[in-house]
């Protein structure tokens, strides 16, 4: 997006000072004949001289951005240009959501560990109910003076001994343990229910954004157009005598701010675009789930 923004700045600069030659050849005919002042005439060479810096200024900013680009993707070479709209005109907050529920790792891990508070819970109440044990025993006893003498006429036993555990009244260390499980559990659910509150919200956001985001780069690309074709007529009626100084310079401002919009559009709306589509691992331009992309390109 760095590189993009060069090449925006570069493009429009480098438009901006052609039509600015144009425009000081006009001033100086105009001065030459008294229709103009020779501050008028300063102020378009003032102008001109902004320009040409800022082209200048553009072309070495975007020569470092394409380059660290380069470096980045490990390629020596590529053309960047603005973007043809080629996203999702809107997306489904219900969609997305379903999605999200379905990939998204974020629930899976809430379901855990409300398992595990349920399994605390439980065990602390199973350790202060009913028990019972049985166990058997069996074998042999006998000593004698050497060992194989230990192993003949053995005295056998035998025992079985049965045993239970019978909670009467909850006090104690035992209700108090079950106060605190039964505490942590709802604890634990209160802040998992808070989270996936949040979580869901954001999701939301995120829809908002993009929706948002790609209305404006529509707005904002006819913006922009129409701002770059105001100053070309501008400049022609510069020529006739029917626009002054002032409206060419705050015209040429114009347009450097409608391609500032214009830039953040797309920007917000790929930054938006792809957050959904990490967060719901699903592809909603080409509607199918990364899953399948990646098989498919296995």
């Amino acid at each position: 997006m760095t590189a993009l923004l060069g090449k925006m700045e570069q493009d429009l600069a480098l438009k901006t000072t052609q039509s600015n030659d144009t425009l000081l050849h006009l001033a100086r005919i105009k001065l030459d004949n008294g229709h103009i002042t020779e501050y008028d005439l300063r102020q378009i060479e003032l102008q001109s001289l902004n320009a040409q810096y800022a082209y200048e200024n553009a072309v070495k900013n975007h020569t470092e951005a394409k380059e660290r680009l380069f470096v980045f993707l490990g390629i020596s070479h590529s053309d960047i240009s603005i973007p043809i709209f080629d996203v999702p005109i809107a997306v489904d907050p219900h969609s997305v959501l379903f999605y999200v529920k379905r990939n998204n790792p974020f629930y899976q891990q809430q379901e855990i560990q409300q398992l595990e508070a349920e399994r605390s819970l439980f065990s602390a109440k199973l350790s202060n109910r009913f028990n019972g044990n049985i166990s058997l025993n069996y074998g042999v006893n006998q000593y004698a003076d050497n060992f194989m003498d230990a192993y003949r006429n053995g005295n056998t036993r035998q025992s079985i001994v049965i045993g239970f555990q019978i909670p009467v009244f909850q006090w104690g260390i035992n209700k108090n343990r079950i106060q605190i499980a039964e505490n942590n559990y709802n604890a634990v659910k209160l802040g998992i229910d808070k989270r996936m509150r949040e979580f869901e919200n954001e999701i939301k956001e995120n829809v908002n954004n993009y929706n948002y985001s790609v209305k404006l780069w529509l707005t904002a690309e006819k913006a922009y157009q129409l701002s770059q074709e105001q100053y070309r007529m501008l400049i022609q009626k510069f020529s006739l005598g029917k626009v002054s100084t002032y409206e060419l310079t705050a015209a040429q401002n114009g347009q450097n701010s409608t391609m500032q919009r214009y830039y953040t559009a797309i920007r917000d709306t790929y930054s938006s675009y792809f957050i959904l589509r990490t967060m719901a691992l699903y592809d909603f331009k080409e509607d199918v789930e990364l899953e399948e992309i990646l098989v498919k390109n296995d």
